[in-house]
């Protein structure tokens, strides 16, 4: 989900093209464990997929180096994960034998985070740390088991063919093979009523069907039922109350109703609760925040009216997730305040609950980002209406009760900032990268970082990927898809 303020001017597009974390420093996304004495492949579907040294093999969807050709033969491979040398190769001294030693500290050369000098039985000879070890050497972050420290952390750009053409405030939603970029707006002012598909085990895009699709639009809101991309609201050349459902596997859209559908907005939210979607919140002309939302049906094209008894005051720019069996609501502005109180909505008995505010409360703040773990809410950054904010809470729901907040600590954290993307990627933990800071958010920002058991590992600036706010990301499950 997109959302963009209006009180802080256009926003900076960047450059269009899609572009891929394809690895991660050791240990946070899609690192394979090894043993010592074992090699634990790492799956692939491309080269890019896998170290600098290896390559994808097809046959077995694994990276091998170029010589292996079985994951399953252990001759086949020129990588062990943990490895002495030949001494007579390694190490040599006079007519090629090694030098004696009775410490390791005897053997010439130095020692270096993925190279160590060991003396065995008396003789030098070198042992290399097993792959995906971490390492700052060169430039370089992960161990390659070979003695050399390598590169792993790394943008890589998608194919421009059949690309969406440039934007932001558009959304994207990931199927589970494809990724759906629709609508937004062009630097220019232009709005768009198109999208495409990005498939990334073929590498390849293929335009959207646009009959029978929404309005041109921005700001708007989309999330995947699991057979349908759902698309409403927005803002073009008036706020928008229509949408519409598209559906991959037929390239064909479907419009909703708008009997009882909520009135016209932009930057509300949205969730899907595994068989409705629950609008809430946004703004429109007329009002600078909305303080109501509606209930979508897909199966029968049908909306239902939301509860106001109990519900958050009116806000936009707050945040939405879903629980799975509550949306909670958070944070926002509406022209006047800024908020650090939210409220849980039960969609079954149409009630609301106040989140609580025991623990370590986050400030108030709007434009921040919110992810759904599995056990709590993550949230990090936003606007408080004079400072980025570069910190954020964890808030832990329970059964008939409000809630409480953890904090979410750890460092090195990046800049404050807003309007980013933050994704939940599971066990490799919480992403944060992009948005915008410093006065008005005229700074724009092009790296972020990874949190998880109260630790930031940063994501670096990287020549592939400018800066950018107002733009979009998903998680496929091995790589986060920047765009």
């Amino acid at each position: 989900m997109t959302m963009k303020n209006a009180m802080h001017g256009r926003p900076w597009t960047g450059p269009w093209w899609l572009t891929v974390v394809t690895l991660f420093l050791t240990g946070v996304l899609g690192v394979a464990a090894c043993s010592d004495s074992s090699i634990t492949l790492r799956p692939c579907k491309r080269d890019f997929d896998c170290k600098l040294d290896r390559i994808c093999d097809q046959e077995i969807q694994a990276c091998v180096y170029p010589l292996t050709r079985s994951p399953t033969d252990p001759d086949a491979s020129s990588g062990p994960s943990t490895s002495v040398s030949n001494s007579a190769s390694s190490t040599s001294g006079v007519g090629g034998s090694a030098p004696s030693c009775e410490d390791p500290s005897d053997c010439p050369g130095s020692d270096s985070d993925c190279k160590k000098r060991v003396c065995v039985s008396g003789v030098c000879d070198t042992q290399n740390a097993v792959i995906d070890a971490p390492c700052d050497d060169n430039g370089g972050d992960s161990c390659n088991g070979q003695g050399e420290c390598i590169r792993t952390e790394f943008w890589s750009k998608l194919p421009t063919n059949q690309a969406p053409s440039d934007r932001y405030g558009h959304t994207a939603v990931w199927t589970g093979t494809e990724m759906l970029i629709w609508g937004g707006r062009q630097d220019g002012g232009t709005v768009l009523a198109d999208g495409a598909r990005y498939n990334p085990l073929s590498d390849t895009w293929a335009p959207m069907n646009t009959s029978g699709a929404p309005s041109a639009r921005y700001a708007h809101t989309a999330i995947w039922t699991g057979t349908e991309m759902v698309v409403w609201g927005g803002f073009s050349t008036d706020f928008e109350q229509s949408g519409a459902r598209y559906k991959p596997a037929t390239d064909t859209w479907s419009p909703m109703a708008t009997s009882g559908a909520p009135s016209k907005r932009m930057d509300h939210t949205m969730v899907w609760t595994g068989t409705q979607v629950l609008i809430w919140g946004g703004r429109r002309a007329s009002q600078p925040a909305l303080g109501d939302g509606a209930r979508y049906n897909p199966s029968n094209n049908t909306w239902t009216g939301i509860s106001d008894q109990g519900k958050p005051s009116r806000r936009w720019a707050h945040s939405a997730v879903w629980t799975g069996d509550r949306m909670l609501v958070w944070g926002g502005f509406n022209f006047f305040d800024w908020f650090n109180n939210g409220a849980h909505y039960d969609p079954v008995s149409n009630t609301w609950l106040a989140m609580g505010s025991t623990g370590a409360l986050p400030g108030i703040r709007m434009a921040t980002r919110a992810v759904w773990t599995g056990d709590r809410m993550l949230l990090w950054g936003g606007w408080d209406g004079g400072y980025y904010q570069n910190d954020g809470g964890q808030f832990q729901t329970s059964a008939g009760m409000s809630g409480t907040w953890l904090a979410l600590d750890g460092t090195p954290a990046p800049s404050g900032r807003a309007y980013h993307v933050a994704l939940w990627t599971g066990s490799s933990g919480f992403f944060v990268w992009g948005g915008c800071g410093t006065d008005t958010c005229l700074q724009h920002y092009d790296d972020g970082g990874i949190w998880k058991q109260n630790a930031w590992t940063p994501i670096e600036s990287d020549a592939e990927l400018s800066a950018r706010r107002d733009h979009s990301g998903i998680y496929t499950g091995s790589e986060v898809i920047i765009w």
